[in-house]
């Protein structure tokens, strides 16, 4: 990874935190929000990814660690994450999988794996959450499933099979609510 491509990366998260919060270009306004913990623990993520990318893995590793210990948010360094990714809380989220852009995950969510050894494109056992899609507080995506475009986890749910684009996935096992037409 290119350090134009990571910045770029860090930069697109802030504006989307600046248009999220509604934040104007002010200096105090930014500085406000480079300090949010939500904006750091995505930073610190970028920057161990940019490490891990780049064969430095035991530095990617500690600022994982770093991270941890900051914010609380769990984002492995071999986690990929697309532009624009808007973490609502930190505390207690755990990422690891792939995630597309603009995708908005608020506090408390689990992605991972551990349910089966098959490959949907982002490693074995890992999900992949494609664009625009909103993942609810609390809610557990596990395994090698399929987050569609536009999709929404609802707060609570426990999705370990694939959700369509444009649905809404509901509940302890998830089951889909309604389905409408992807965001083109």
């Amino acid at each position: 990874m290119k350090f134009s491509e990571f910045w770029g990366l860090v930069r697109s998260d802030f504006k989307r935190y600046q248009e999220y919060w509604s934040y104007g270009t002010s200096l105090f306004t930014n500085i406000k929000l480079i300090l949010m913990p939500a904006m750091v623990a995505v930073t610190l993520y970028r920057i161990s990814n940019f490490f891990y990318r780049n064969g430095w893995k035991s530095i990617s590793w500690i600022i994982w660690a770093f991270n941890i210990t900051l914010t609380g948010a769990e984002i492995l360094p071999n986690a990929t994450i697309g532009r624009g990714f808007l973490l609502g809380h930190p505390v207690g989220t755990i990422i690891s999988g792939k995630i597309g852009n603009n995708v908005t995950s608020y506090g408390q969510t689990g992605l991972g794996g551990g349910l089966d050894d098959k490959d949907v494109g982002a490693g074995k056992g890992l999900p992949v959450v494609e664009d625009n899609a909103i993942i609810g507080v609390r809610s557990i995506i596990l395994g090698p499933v399929v987050i569609g475009e536009g999709a929404v986890i609802s707060p609570g749910a426990f999705v370990s099979k694939d959700v369509p684009a444009g649905a809404t996935a509901i509940g302890n096992p998830c089951r889909i609510l309604k389905r409408a037409e992807p965001p083109k």
